[in-house]
């Protein structure tokens, strides 16, 4: 998972992080013989952006992980923001299927 940020500078390695992770992910689901799907919830907040990738196992790791925003007064986001996350998370999403980009 990705954590937000506020600056350009932090923008810049936010988008480094997003790219590495999404390129460890998909050597994952490559040695995988599971079909995967990955969702993905963004929040952006004044300057800062907040960006979850999670599959379906690792749901209530990415809800902690906005709990751990909300629950940090450095960051804009809130337990309100939170309750937006965890209530798209609960809704039927556009998903992207790895398994077809292999």
């Amino acid at each position: 998972m990705v954590t937000g940020s506020g600056s350009a500078a932090c923008g810049s390695a936010l988008v480094g992080k997003f790219q590495r992770l999404l390129k460890a992910l998909m050597a994952r689901l490559r040695r995988s013989q599971a079909p995967a799907a990955v969702n993905i919830v963004c929040c952006t907040k004044g300057g800062e952006r907040y960006v979850l990738l999670y599959d379906d196992a690792h749901r209530a790791e990415a809800q902690a992980t906005a709990g751990r925003w909300a629950a940090n007064p450095e960051l804009s986001f809130n337990w309100s923001d939170a309750g937006a996350v965890y209530q798209s998370m609960r809704q039927p999403m556009c998903v992207i299927c790895l398994k077809e980009l292999r």
